[in-house]
């Protein structure tokens, strides 16, 4: 039901995980949107091309609600929607600039 999980890492600093979710084309078709997978919409790849569903995935991140290592609880926000910088605000969500868009976030160090 996830868009696509593809690698997982943990920042050695603060313990958050951060998880790459590349894309979906089946979402809003086969599995609807939600709180973790909130976006579906229809893309042109390369001007000509139609793309639907999550295109261009997102990051989550998820860390423990009490920041201590013996915590049963987590809490998790999305950390970065995937657009291109052109891209109109409902897809561009994270206000992604030409310096630093991309697409289908993939491995992670």
């Amino acid at each position: 039901k996830m868009d696509r999980p593809e690698w997982a890492t943990v920042n050695p600093i603060n313990g958050e995980i951060y998880v790459t979710l590349t894309n979906n084309s089946n979402r809003g078709k086969d599995y609807p949107t939600d709180a973790a997978n909130p976006r579906n919409y229809t893309d042109l790849y390369a001007g000509t091309k139609e793309q639907k569903g999550n295109v261009n995935g997102h990051i989550i991140r998820f860390r423990e609600a009490d920041d201590k290592t013996t915590a049963e609880t987590f809490k998790w926000d999305i950390y970065l929607f995937g657009a291109e910088a052109s891209m109109a605000s409902n897809i561009n969500l994270s206000g992604l600039t030409d310096n630093n868009d991309f697409s289908s976030p993939d491995g992670m160090w």
